[in-house]
């Protein structure tokens, strides 16, 4: 018959380690993929009214630049612009500027800008077809239904948004909201928020700009 000699140290960790399993597998098996935690919310552009002058049909206005640095991954960048008080005749247009130096600023190429769409939603639980929510999404693509004939199957499909925009979006006349898509890490350290204003009426827009990106490594910021 053949005989084992225990090791104590090694026993006490295998004890401590299944205890552990025990005690924190659980907790962190039921744990969410946290969205608002694990990225970082960055205020491209604070909060400001924007202005154009009377007889002046364009007017651009930029920000200070934002050091980008330590981000993976295909950033949101939310755009928000209200005309108030309201002037018919007026388009707001945002876009984004890139450096390497914070000097030589050129125009982003490499940006995809997301669809708007409505969609309503019965709560059938309440019992009440009256009960309808219409949720607008910003898609990060085009809602798509193919020729059966043509493409071999007749489900609809997202067809993804291409990353080749020059980084400028169109809000309508009254304002809107807004998302551009941007790979972080394929371009330069430093980028930066214009804004044009288009159209000869007077008018103030308020503006802003925040980016959400997924952090690499270092500090609680970058």
């Amino acid at each position: 018959m053949t005989k084992f000699k225990l090791n104590p140290a090694r026993a006490m960790l295998g004890i401590l380690v299944g205890c552990a399993a025990v005690l924190f597998g659980g907790q962190l098996q039921a744990q969410p993929f946290d969205l608002f935690g694990m990225p970082r919310f960055i205020v491209l552009a604070p909060s400001a009214i924007i202005t154009n002058t009377p007889n002046t049909s364009t007017a651009v206005f930029s920000n200070a630049p934002v050091d980008i640095h330590g981000y993976d991954g295909v950033a949101d960048i939310i755009f928000f612009a209200t005309n108030s008080p309201y002037a018919s005749g007026k388009t707001i247009y945002a876009y984004l500027l890139g450096s390497n130096d914070d000097t030589n600023w050129f125009n982003l190429t490499n940006c995809a800008v997301t669809t708007s769409y409505t969609y309503n939603i019965t709560n059938l639980y309440l019992g009440n077809i009256n009960n309808v929510a219409t949720n607008t999404y910003l898609i990060p693509g085009t809602i798509t239904t193919p020729t059966a004939g043509t493409a071999g199957f007749a489900s609809t499909y997202l067809a993804p948004a291409t990353f080749n925009s020059g980084g400028t979006l169109l809000t309508n006349v009254a304002g809107g909201i807004a998302i551009l898509g941007y790979p972080v890490s394929d371009g330069p350290r430093y980028i930066q928020v214009a804004y044009t204003i288009t159209g000869t009426a007077p008018c103030a827009f308020n503006v802003g700009c925040v980016m959400i990106a997924r952090k690499n490594a270092g500090n609680f910021f970058y």
